[in-house]
């Protein structure tokens, strides 16, 4: 299992969604989404308000809040290449690489509506 940060608003979201789904295809493991930023912010009114906009769509996916364990946190690197090793891996960034919806476009999971658009 990998988590990937959500975090951002409904444009980041949907790069760290795809990524979750190229995760899941290259490692053959589960992804979670992790959901603490919008906790966060509510907390910090210095910062822009953001609300998780994926339970909006109709994607299959998993959430959670709190705490989690992980043997790894990985910073986003531009062009990163997950390999079929990658598991209880914290996964932190924005993943705002085309390359990742051209590995998933075949998905059934993705929504139509994000790869047209």
């Amino acid at each position: 299992m990998n988590y990937i940060e959500i975090m951002g608003g409904l444009g980041n979201q949907f790069f760290q969604y795809t990524f979750s789904k190229y995760l899941e295809k290259i490692t053959g493991n589960k992804s979670v989404l992790y959901m603490n930023f919008f906790d966060y912010i509510k907390n910090s009114p210095s910062l822009t308000n953001r609300e998780n906009m994926l339970d909006k769509i109709k994607g299959n996916f998993s959430s959670v809040n709190g705490s989690i364990e992980c043997r790894k946190i990985i910073e986003e690197s531009y062009g990163y290449k997950a390999s079929s090793e990658d598991d209880l891996i914290f996964y932190r960034g924005y993943w705002q690489n085309k390359s990742y919806f051209d590995e998933v476009k075949d998905i059934s999971e993705l929504p139509a509506r994000f790869l047209t658009q």
